[in-house]
């Protein structure tokens, strides 16, 4: 148990203050990897040049002020959360033999996948790195401790989720609890531990860090559930990566679970379009849109979202509590990605928990340009009940 840092801790009050982070973060990233030998500084530079969204980070970062903490002593682990996420896309890219990555060669593509392995191995390294340098932001060796080891684990949980991912490759019969077993492990972990290292690093008391680790968690399967949706209603350049991966690699995901409990007729479809591993991903898109299985998919996203957005109800009222309530409702109707300022990618959405938004303290100017992402053991969406 961790006792409360508030009398230490300075909140970011201001949209400069919080830009003033974000700009610091980028710096972060590129002085993190001063040292690397020249081999593989060409690598490096690639993989960190198109940061997409800087999800992972903006999410500790908005966690850490929603408890009332400094976020530019948090910059540090952001910046090694950044690092630690485009490993595992590196990671995935050899794993899944994809060629393209935010729409352009992958590293392994461009570089091989000797390089690939070995550059995403360091950023691993300088993840855990960039950590140890909360201390010297002024973060107690106790909180920058918990928050290493709240790293190690959710690294660990990643692994276990891309070995069960490759056990339930090609199984029709995969079910809900599974696939859900699934992506909390590889990828809702990651933002549960996003929101729960922000609020620790900020000083936040054990019922704020647990409210925020819940809340990244369901908000996490909230996205992950809308990428897999995506996989079967975007195009190539909307999600920057081949749409056939999931399809091609085997993958069972909500919405083709949800068209095999259809129909038997449709059963049948969706298990011979799967046979042919990609080959006929857009007939498999337009069965699972006919079926039914993409709306339903939607509205378990939509459901894992509210129930992330009501996670935030005992932190005290904030600029970045109401900012994370806007993103969690705004998530689940993202239509597509484009370019922001500064070269970032941001979403454009519609509002499918309005009545929760409404019912919360009148918006001010968010800090933040932030976006979130997470889940918590418990009810699960979608008519499932995982322990």
């Amino acid at each position: 148990m961790l006792t409360s840092d508030r009398s230490r801790a300075v909140p970011a009050k201001s949209s400069d203050q919080n830009e003033l982070s974000v700009q610091e973060l980028e710096q972060q990233l590129q002085l993190g990897l001063d040292g690397p030998s020249d081999l593989l500084r060409p690598t490096l530079d690639y993989a960190i040049s198109t940061t997409g969204k800087l999800l992972r980070p903006r999410l500790l970062l908005d966690a850490c002020a929603a408890v009332g903490g400094d976020v530019r002593a948090a910059v540090a682990a952001a910046a090694g959360t950044e690092f630690g996420h485009i490993a595992s896309l590196i990671h995935d890219d050899v794993i899944d033999g994809d060629a393209i990555r935010r729409g352009r060669p992958s590293i392994q593509a461009a570089f091989g996948v000797p390089m690939a392995i070995l550059s995403g191995d360091l950023l691993v390294f300088e993840m855990f790195l960039s950590y140890t340098r909360s201390s010297e932001f002024g973060i107690s060796p106790e909180r920058t401790l918990a928050a290493i080891r709240m790293l190690s684990q959710t690294c660990i949980d990643v692994c276990r989720g891309q070995v069960r991912e490759a056990e339930l490759a090609g199984h029709f019969e995969t079910t809900l609890d599974q696939y859900l077993d699934v992506i909390r492990l590889k990828t809702a972990s990651v933002c549960r531990a996003s929101c729960e290292i922000g609020a620790t690093l900020g000083g936040g008391n054990d019922a704020e860090v647990t409210a925020l680790a819940a809340y990244g968690e369901a908000l996490g399967l909230a996205f992950q559930v809308v990428d897999d949706i995506l996989e079967y209603t975007g195009t190539q350049q909307d999600l920057g990566k081949p749409l056939d991966s999931d399809m091609r690699n085997g993958r069972i995901t909500l919405p083709v679970i949800y068209a095999l409990e259809s129909d038997s007729t449709t059963h049948a479809e969706v298990v011979r379009l799967l046979s042919n591993h990609g080959a006929a991903h857009a007939q498999l898109a337009r069965v699972l849109r006919s079926s039914g299985a993409i709306g339903r998919a939607q509205a378990t996203a939509k459901q894992w979202a509210c129930v992330a957005q009501s996670k935030l109800e005992v932190l005290p009222d904030s600029v970045a509590r109401r900012q994370l309530a806007v993103y969690a409702n705004e998530l689940v109707n993202r239509r597509r990605e484009r370019a922001g300022p500064a070269g970032h990618a941001v979403f454009g959405w519609a509002r499918p928990c309005a009545r929760r938004t409404a019912q919360a303290a009148p918006r001010q100017p968010l800090g933040w340009n932030a976006v979130i992402l997470g889940t918590r053991h418990g009810d699960v969406p979608g008519g499932a009940t995982h322990g």
